[in-house]
């Protein structure tokens, strides 16, 4: 497959804020500016700097969409990173109902959950479980216009292909969505080229994590150092009309390279594939 042609693609590239998190940077000015600097059109937002904002949070609201419209930046997504799972209960909706609010009081139509980890028995039933609860979530998003959006994961009740569809087959609500993050796929064994057609002909597909993976690792990999051919997943992407985002999502530890450098790193990986 030869490389995809910029002007043909229809998907935006952005930048997670979560490597700037994992490396101790809480400054979202200093983020937004260095997401901006390193050539990315959107960030999805990790949160509120450090966790999950309480009501009242308009100042907080007002506070980000001027900083996102000063540096000339879109919000791609609201990774609530909050997690879901069989056991979840009512201060666990609660919680995510908090954040669906605060995904569309910033004006943002995505908000993202994470797939938890957990005991690997019964894991169907677990599935129901999970469904059950992320149904009256994504009711609720829904009349707020906020799509849900399930990022699976390695180490979690949700790794494989196999169990993304199994969790799919007891959700009820079409506001359910999927992120799918090529680095935690090739990790588990799966190919993200593949799962990108698979669940876009399927109308799944609403979100794109690019993270490098090898199996069994997903962590402080650049693209290009893994397993994951970039190359053909942005061709199947453009191939297949995906309008979303494509979002760098890379882990970093404080002590390592600077999120700045990693961020610039990966986009000139990308901007030679594109």
């Amino acid at each position: 497959m030869g490389k995809s042609n910029l002007s043909e693609r229809n998907f935006r590239l952005g930048c997670s804020s979560v490597t700037w998190f994992f490396s101790g940077e809480k400054k979202l000015d200093q983020i937004l500016r260095d997401i901006k600097s390193a050539g990315y059109e959107g960030v999805e937002l990790y949160t509120s700097q450090t966790e999950n904002p309480d009501q009242p949070f308009e100042s907080l609201v007002r506070e980000i969409k001027n900083l996102i419209q000063t540096i000339g930046l879109e919000i791609a997504c609201v990774n609530g990173y909050v997690g879901f799972g069989p056991t979840t209960r009512l201060g666990d909706f609660v919680s995510l109902k908090n954040v669906v609010d605060y995904t569309a009081a910033l004006g943002c139509d995505k908000m993202m959950v994470v797939a938890l980890g957990g005991e690997r028995k019964n894991i169907a039933d677990q599935h129901k479980a999970m469904a059950h609860f992320l149904n009256e979530v994504a009711e609720y998003a829904q009349s707020k216009n906020v799509v849900v959006t399930v990022h699976h994961r390695a180490e979690s009740l949700m790794e494989t292909m196999k169990e993304i569809d199994s969790f799919f087959s007891y959700c009820t609500s079409e506001n359910i969505k999927l992120t799918l993050d090529t680095g935690h796929l090739v990790a588990t064994g799966d190919d993200p080229v593949k799962a990108a057609r698979i669940y876009h002909e399927r109308g799944l597909l609403n979100h794109v994590h690019l993270k490098e993976g090898k199996p069994g690792q997903y962590k402080n990999l650049n693209l290009g150092e893994g397993q994951v051919d970039f190359e053909k997943l942005i061709g199947a992407l453009t191939n297949i009309g995906y309008q979303g985002w494509a979002v760098l999502e890379l882990e970093s530890q404080p002590g390592g390279p600077s999120p700045l450098d990693i961020a610039r790193v990966n986009k000139q990986y990308l901007d030679k594939i594109l």
